[in-house]
């Protein structure tokens, strides 16, 4: 066998993902009619303005979605709960094939205040910072340190440091503090997403154990690619266009039951986001 070096971010994801002893986490999953939603989005690309992807439109419902149900909206910090004051989502950016990539294979963006943006604002930010990060320069500087130690330091100097920061990180004296430095409310990903429209195959469902570390993430989001899907419309079969779509929460947080009325009310904002945002965009 021969040892695989390890790049900054599978450092990272080496020491984040050591496995816990339990975890509170459920994942649930569904699809969503996704028929309104593609026609507004290609009539938001039909005119000038940055390019309104699903994951933005995603972005922006989930802002929206958590400033109406602020439970989902909360983290943990040494046992007790914190409301916190806005939404901001952490969503990942793959490097591969990018100037910026060096050694890494994937980064990420955060978006703040998502729920005080309108749907083109989020898609403008998070292209421009997509965009960026792929450049090479990061937009957070938290991250630019993390990765500059973990190119060079040792294994066991950069799990030190990270355990480190994970002890102060634990301190409800800390709690606004490490708000401040990595506010992220809920996260995005994408798995599935690269299948796209197979022949055969359909994505149908993730799970995910959310490591505990650093910061408290009470809810992880997972987008795949939008998929042509059988579906009852009035008690008969119809091709639908549908948006699977994973939900990981933390049962601490809540149960199944507000988890529930969290994704009924997130297929009915996706069924109808010209409601939401406006016929342009820009409520």
């Amino acid at each position: 066998m021969k040892l695989v070096p390890l790049s900054p971010a599978r450092r990272f994801l080496m020491w984040w993902f050591r496995p816990p002893l339990g975890s509170p986490f459920v994942t649930c999953s569904v699809t969503i009619d996704f028929s309104a939603a593609a026609a507004y989005l290609a009539r938001l690309n039909a005119a000038p303005g940055p390019r309104v992807t699903v994951q933005s439109l995603f972005m922006a419902t989930v802002g929206r979605l958590y400033r109406e149900l602020p439970v989902a909206n909360r983290r943990i910090t040494a046992g007790r709960i914190y409301q916190l004051p806005n939404v901001s989502i952490a969503a990942p950016v793959s490097l591969l094939g990018h100037a910026g990539a060096g050694g890494m294979e994937v980064t990420m963006v955060l978006v703040a205040a998502v729920d005080e943006m309108s749907l083109r604002k989020v898609a403008a930010v998070t292209t421009e910072r997509a965009a960026t990060e792929r450049s090479g320069k990061s937009t957070s500087a938290l991250l630019r340190a993390l990765v500059a130690v973990a190119t060079h330091a040792p294994a066991k100097v950069i799990e030190g440091a990270l355990d480190a920061v994970n002890g102060l990180g634990r301190s409800p004296w800390l709690a606004k503090t490490m708000w401040r430095l990595a506010p992220v409310s809920t996260g995005v990903t994408n798995p599935g997403a690269g299948l796209g429209k197979l022949e055969g195959m359909a994505f149908r469902a993730a799970a995910m154990t959310v490591p505990d570390r650093l910061v408290h993430v009470g809810t992880v989001w997972g987008v795949s690619a939008v998929q042509d899907e059988v579906v009852a419309v009035a008690g008969r079969p119809e091709v639908r266009p549908m948006l699977p779509v994973v939900f990981c929460f933390d049962h601490r947080l809540f149960d199944g039951v507000m988890a529930s009325r969290i994704l009924k009310r997130l297929g009915e904002l996706l069924q109808n986001p010209e409601a939401l945002f406006g016929p342009d965009g820009e409520r």
